[in-house]
């Protein structure tokens, strides 16, 4: 996985976000760049069980 582009930062608004990688429940890893074109909402919960 590649390191926070801005650790503990926020990206402001209408700025592209960073690229990211992670895996999915399945265990396969996808990217945002998957995605390009597609509206994409990405949710880290802080309370996650």
């Amino acid at each position: 996985m590649n390191p926070p582009a801005r650790p503990g930062g926020t990206v402001a608004l209408g700025t592209p976000a960073p690229e990211l990688e992670l895996p999915t429940a399945e265990g396969e890893q996808v990217a945002l760049s998957d995605f390009l074109g597609d509206p994409v909402l990405v949710s880290f919960p802080s309370h996650a069980a």
